[in-house]
């Protein structure tokens, strides 16, 4: 997660991200990006708090947020991220639900890559 000193949404979130950690012990590193700016610029951080997904084995990143995000749409932007990350879902059906796969919102019910 990006912060910045004082900014008061970036507390909020890492209430947040503390009790993820609680939850599901992921590893969550904070970075400064008044402290770390390329590490910013590497990621394309310019407001705070963002949350970046990276895959430590491949070095692939997503971002997952900007700004603050609840506990569930956290989990669920991880998951699905995840997902993405592996092949196991194209970007249009980044957006949906499991269940929803194959049905009438499905955008990819009518096409050949399912």
């Amino acid at each position: 997660m990006f912060t910045r000193p004082g900014c008061e949404f970036c507390e909020s979130q890492q209430s947040i991200l503390e009790f993820f950690i609680n939850k599901y012990g992921w590893p969550v590193r904070t970075v400064d990006m008044d402290e770390y700016p390329n590490m910013a610029a590497k990621f394309d951080v310019t407001m705070t708090p963002t949350i970046i997904m990276v895959d430590k084995n491949s070095g692939k990143s997503m971002p997952i947020s900007i700004g603050v995000i609840s506990m569930s749409d956290l989990a669920l932007k991880l998951y699905r991220s995840i997902r993405y990350m592996r092949g196991e879902i194209t970007p249009q059906q980044w957006f949906m639900h499991d269940f929803e796969k194959g049905k009438s919102n499905d955008p990819l019910k009518y096409t050949e890559i399912q």
